[in-house]
């Protein structure tokens, strides 16, 4: 029978009733408890993994403490401050007992990997002659979760590198040198090809070395004449402002007088076609113009 995402389990209450203690600990394999104490340590709370996993509350409530009883247990030994056994204690030692000769190898209960009891129940699995392979097992499910749940934080590269990494990874602490080894390695190949990009000499060709021309050097707005004076056409100013009959450009002092009404040669308050009809048959006139003479 499956109840969420564990197997169906069973808690032993406590022999001391005077204690008021709950069940101390389920039936619960290694893996499993990995995957509580990792759901626990990614911010979820005890309710929100009860409802994922289907466990009781209490059950995911123990496992995340006996968990978070190592750290202690592990400070009292480096003080070698002596650890009192309490009558919960020794009930719980006797659960663990009696769980492990239902264990295969393969399953080692958190009861034994998670208790505060690791040096008695130690003592216990020798007297009662199961496999040593027990014992070496004792701890090592808080690494797989680790492992676990690390690797579900890692590039898809990474995951393929690692598959193709030769050996097992017994420790996070390993797996997360060759991963930071690996992930430096892809970085620095990516900066060497750029850099190698980079160093690449442009290609050459027949119109390569022509710097390319803008496109607004072909518009007919700019017009050069003959000593390379460059004449921006205006669009506020009409073309007959600008040009004579022979197209050629005339000087500001001609368009001012156009603009004024006056004459464009001699500036006077006529148009300058009177002027030419008045000086045509003057003598020493060529071509409708005046002689110098008559200008003067």
């Amino acid at each position: 029978m499956q109840i969420g995402l564990f197997k169906e389990h069973h808690l032993m209450p406590c022999k001391h009733p005077t204690n008021n203690c709950p069940p101390i600990m389920p039936y619960l394999d290694v893996e499993t408890c990995g995957q509580i104490v990792g759901m626990h340590q990614a911010g979820l709370s005890f309710g929100a993994i009860s409802q994922l996993a289907g466990v009781p509350l209490i059950t995911i409530y123990n496992t995340v403490s006996k968990y978070q009883q190592i750290g202690t247990v592990q400070t009292q030994q480096k003080t070698r401050q002596p650890m009192i056994l309490k009558d919960c204690d020794q009930c719980h030692l006797s659960q663990i007992i009696t769980c492990c000769h239902r264990l295969t190898v393969a399953k080692v209960t958190n009861l034994i990997t998670e208790s505060v009891l690791a040096i008695p129940i130690q003592r216990e699995i020798h007297k009662l002659g199961l496999p040593t392979i027990l014992i070496s097992r004792i701890g090592d499910w808080g690494e797989r979760a680790y492992i676990h749940f690390y690797r579900r934080g890692l590039a898809s590269r990474l995951l393929d590198q690692l598959a193709s990494y030769p050996g097992n990874f017994d420790t996070l602490q390993e797996l997360m040198d060759i991963t930071l080894e690996l992930d430096t390695r892809y970085h620095e190949r990516q900066k060497e090809k750029g850099s190698l990009q980079e160093k690449k000499p442009p290609v050459t060709g027949s119109n390569s070395s022509r710097p390319p021309q803008d496109s607004s050097s072909k518009s007919p707005h700019h017009k050069k004449n003959k000593k390379g004076k460059q004449f921006h056409a205006s669009k506020d100013k009409p073309h007959s402002a600008l040009l004579y009959k022979d197209n050629k450009v005339i000087s500001s002092g001609k368009e001012r007088r156009i603009k004024e009404g006056l004459c464009t040669y001699c500036s006077g308050k006529h148009p300058i076609e009177k002027f030419f009809k008045r000086h045509q048959n003057k003598p020493g006139s060529s071509r409708g113009f005046p002689s110098k003479q008559g200008k003067a």
